[in-house]
C-alpha cells in the first residue's frame, strides 16, 4: 500500500513537472539558401583552374546564420538556418559564378594545373549597424601565386528577415565577381 501511494505521488509530481514541457511549442525553423540567377554566357575564351573548394573559419562553418550584437560577439539566429553548411553552399555558388565569368573550376588530378581555393574569414549580419559583412580571400596558385582579398559590406534595406538574406546573397556574388575580374 505504501509503495502504491508513493508511486501515485511520484506520478503526480512528474506529471506536473513535465506538463510545462509538453505544452510549449517548438518554433519552426526556416531554411535559406544563397542563389545566383541563371545567365546565358558567350565566352571567347575560358580559364580553367583546379578547384580546391571552400574553407570557412569555425564560427561560420555551420548551417547556422551568424549575426553580431557587438564587435567581438557572434551569435546565431534561432529560427533561421542555411539549407546546408555554409562552405558547401558557397562552393556550389562559386562554381556557378565562375561559369558566368568564363572560368571553369574542375576537380583535376593534374597538380601542375593552376588552382583556386576560397578561405572565408567572416560572413555575418551586424545588428548594430544593420550591415552584412563578407570577408574572404581567394588564393590563386599558379606560376605566379596571387591572393585576391574580398571585403564587402552593405546596408540591409528596411524589411523582414528576407532582406538580410537578399543582402547576404548580393555581397557574396559581388565579392565573387569582383575577384574574378582581378584574375
Amino acid at each position: 500500500m505504501k509503495i502504491r501511494l508513493k508511486n501515485i505521488i511520484l506520478g503526480i509530481i512528474l506529471g506536473v513537472i513535465f506538463s510545462g514541457c509538453i505544452s510549449k511549442e517548438v518554433l519552426p525553423v526556416s531554411y535559406y539558401q544563397l542563389e545566383i540567377p541563371y545567365k546565358e554566357v558567350n565566352c571567347k575564351s575560358i580559364q580553367v583552374y583546379h578547384w580546391l573548394g571552400v574553407e570557412a573559419v569555425e564560427k561560420i562553418n555551420t548551417q547556422k546564420i551568424a549575426y553580431r550584437q557587438s564587435p567581438n560577439e557572434v551569435a546565431y539566429f534561432a529560427k533561421n538556418q542555411w539549407i546546408e553548411s555554409l562552405p558547401d553552399m558557397l562552393d556550389s555558388l562559386m562554381l556557378k559564378a565562375a561559369h558566368q565569368s568564363c572560368i571553369n573550376l574542375v576537380e583535376s588530378k593534374d597538380l601542375a594545373r593552376d588552382s583556386l581555393k576560397l578561405y572565408v574569414l567572416d560572413f555575418s549580419y551586424d545588428e548594430v549597424s544593420n550591415r552584412v559583412l563578407f570577408e574572404a580571400k581567394l588564393q590563386k596558385n599558379a606560376k605566379v601565386s596571387k591572393t585576391l582579398w574580398i571585403y564587402r559590406d552593405e546596408v540591409v534595406p528596411e524589411g523582414d528577415f528576407q532582406e538580410i538574406i537578399k543582402t547576404m546573397n548580393a555581397v557574396i556574388l559581388d565579392g565573387y565577381f569582383q575577384a574574378f575580374l582581378q584574375m
